[in-house]
């Protein structure tokens, strides 16, 4: 249900399944990605300042959605939360490290 804001719909459900079930955000997982590889391929200049502007769009972004989808599922979100990870697949953060899942 991604869109250019944070929003919830009408019938707006919480996914778990599918590439969910690894990360709860995977578009926020890909994107960076892709931008990563196009500046690998084509060298920094540019594409180094667009993946570090795509980044911090992406962090703020990232923030309100999940903020958003604490109001609108609240503990259903919070047991979500606990057993999936953010963005990096197998990455939890326990008292502010990274940890392997």
């Amino acid at each position: 249900m991604w869109s250019s804001s944070a929003v919830t719909r009408a019938g707006h459900e919480l996914r778990t399944g599918g590439p969910y079930r690894i990360t709860r955000h995977p578009i926020y997982t890909g994107m960076p990605g892709m931008l990563f590889g196009t500046m690998l391929m084509s060298g920094p200049g540019i594409y180094a300042v667009l993946f570090l502007a795509g980044i911090i769009i992406l962090e703020i972004k990232l923030h309100q959605e999940e903020r958003l989808l604490m109001e609108t599922f609240g503990e259903e979100y919070v047991q979500y939360k606990r057993h999936v990870p953010q963005l990096i697949p197998g990455l939890k953060w326990e008292k502010g490290r990274p940890q392997a899942a």
